[in-house]
């Protein structure tokens, strides 16, 4: 199933600060911000490769899981940062808030180093396709060693997530359906092959590296028919303007001063072609189209930090997508734990509705429809605190999902005329 949503809708959407509607078998956990500290271990390694330059590097991935859980294995998130594969690092500011905002939702999450950089002499396709070879097979390494410290990090090797920003989300795509050498030309072919294939050497043999599902911000991939029969489930967000990755299909261009030295590499199909493409195999995909010129949508355009507003829509977009391939989701479970009935009036609305029986604000507020599929979110502060504004819904009823500063839930019913 495809959900699109686009800026405008996402108004009302996405306009969140909070953890989601919980779904009955989950009891809150993997979308609610259940715990408080974040335990971070950084640089533990998981292997080496040699670098484009043919010298050895060693390999490292800081982890981050949830602080005093008890839970013996939690799912995996691995995430890749962004960069152009020539720059970048593990400890992107994007990276590290994402992993702590999924830790804190009780995810065990591990923000990735993978191998940069590019000859001089191979600034073209070629070139960076070999950079992205050799981030997947990091990625692969990476995930085949944590599956085998499973039981020192309390992770559940069933429920493996890779994720990542733009270069990242170009490792992550193509790590998710390029499987199928045989569909690839024999340029690429032989490439992958000189590199010691997709599987590579970055981690140790033995365990495996298959993903539930992947995250894309910003990601591309080559062809589609490399994607070749994978039915991975897939969440992107991408801008529409995008002058880096293309948000359909063109150029992948290096800027290395906007509008003054920008460098056309190759040809990439963007988030919009590839869930397009998930769209006619009936794959489970969620695709944030964003109607801006703009690159990585949750950073900042011009600061590239973390967008103050749409980045934290988008680490609980992530976690909600995450939590629906979860073995405990039950798309059919509308129950969370602690909640309080509210009340609201006028039953049915036709514009604002009044909420009462609320505590001292501020609220997360979470809006699903009937079927408990997220549609959006919004801050409720001072005033606005017990009034909920329809901004376009359309007719139907929906549920709301609060909770305040001092922790307490609550539920209204909302019907609309």
């Amino acid at each position: 199933m495809h959900r699109t949503a686009t800026l405008p809708q996402l108004l009302f959407a996405l306009l969140l600060l909070s953890p989601v509607f919980a779904q009955a078998q989950c009891e809150g956990r993997y979308v609610y911000e259940i715990f408080t500290d974040v335990d971070e271990i950084p640089n533990v390694q998981y292997g080496s490769a040699e670098t484009f330059e043919g010298v050895s590097q060693d390999l490292y991935v800081d982890l981050y899981l949830p602080a005093g859980d008890t839970l013996a294995e939690r799912p995996l998130v691995v995430m890749a940062h962004g960069g152009f594969f020539v720059t970048g690092d593990k400890t992107a500011a994007d990276m590290v808030e994402i992993c702590r905002g999924l830790a804190r939702r009780g995810y065990a999450c591990a923000s990735l180093q993978y191998r940069l950089g590019v000859g001089l002499d191979e600034l073209d396709s070629i070139g960076f396709s070999k950079a992205v070879v050799r981030g997947v097979q990091d990625a692969k390494g990476a995930i085949r060693f944590l599956r085998g410290q499973h039981a020192t990090y309390g992770l559940d090797t069933n429920q493996v997530f890779l994720g990542g920003t733009s270069a990242g989300g170009v490792l992550s795509v193509h790590y998710a359906y390029l499987q199928d050498t045989t569909l690839l030309p024999t340029w690429i072919k032989t490439e992958i092959n000189a590199l010691g294939g997709l599987y590579g050497n970055s981690g140790p043999s033995g365990h495996g590296d298959g993903i539930l599902a992947a995250v894309s911000y910003a990601g591309a991939i080559k062809a589609l028919a490399w994607m070749g029969n994978e039915d991975i489930p897939l969440a992107s967000t991408h801008g529409t303007g995008d002058p880096v990755v293309p948000y359909g299909y063109g150029q992948v261009t290096y800027v290395v001063i906007p509008g003054v030295l920008e460098v056309p590499i190759t040809p990439m199909y963007g988030s919009e072609r590839i869930h397009a493409e998930l769209d006619l195999r009936g794959v489970d995909n969620e695709f944030w189209s964003v109607d801006e010129p703009i690159h990585v949508p949750h950073l900042d355009p011009v600061t590239f930090g973390l967008d103050p507003v749409r980045f934290p829509q988008t680490v609980q977009w992530t976690a909600d997508f995450l939590h629906r391939q979860l073995d405990c989701y039950d798309p059919t479970g509308l129950a969370a734990p602690a909640l309080e009935t509210l009340s609201v009036h006028p039953v049915p609305a036709s514009g604002t509705v009044v909420l009462e029986g609320l505590g001292q604000g501020p609220f997360s507020a979470l809006l699903y429809d009937g079927q408990g599929r997220l549609l959006g979110a919004r801050q409720l502060i001072g005033s606005d605190a017990a009034r909920w504004a329809r901004k376009g819904l359309p007719s139907g009823t929906y549920f709301l999902d609060l909770q305040g500063a001092d922790g307490r839930r609550y539920r209204a019913t909302l019907q609309y005329r």
